[in-house]
């Protein structure tokens, strides 16, 4: 269901964004972009916080799947190396940009939005 409701509000976020672009500088969606991705940051980090640290009940933080984690992110990160993964993403945007006849800047920012959540 969390899935379907960040979609909708990719979807929803995206359509705003192409009604009131015009009506906003450049330098206000600049800042909504940097707000949006420091949350996007943020949200990231307090889910796995969550997961790793406990509290005990005499107050003490304990920790826990720290290694599960630094082995995820090494082994994503060379997964996503061999695999060419950016330059995979670059050309998708590419033929996005292409069939929706956009200028690439709506594009660009909701293909980094899809793959940031």
């Amino acid at each position: 269901m969390g899935t379907i409701i960040n979609a909708l509000a990719i979807v929803i976020g995206g359509v705003l964004g192409i009604l009131f672009k015009r009506f906003l500088k450049e330098r206000y969606q600049d800042t909504i972009i940097k707000a949006t991705g420091f949350s996007v940051v943020f949200l990231g980090a307090a889910g796995t916080l969550s997961k790793i640290l406990t509290v005990r009940p005499d107050g003490t933080l304990s920790t826990g799947g720290s290694m599960v984690m630094i082995l995820s992110l090494a082994l994503g990160a060379l997964l996503g190396e061999l695999i060419d993964l950016d330059a995979q993403l670059e050309r998708f945007g590419e033929w996005l940009k292409h069939k929706t006849g956009s200028d690439g800047d709506f594009m660009n920012r909701n293909l980094t939005r899809s793959v940031i959540v």
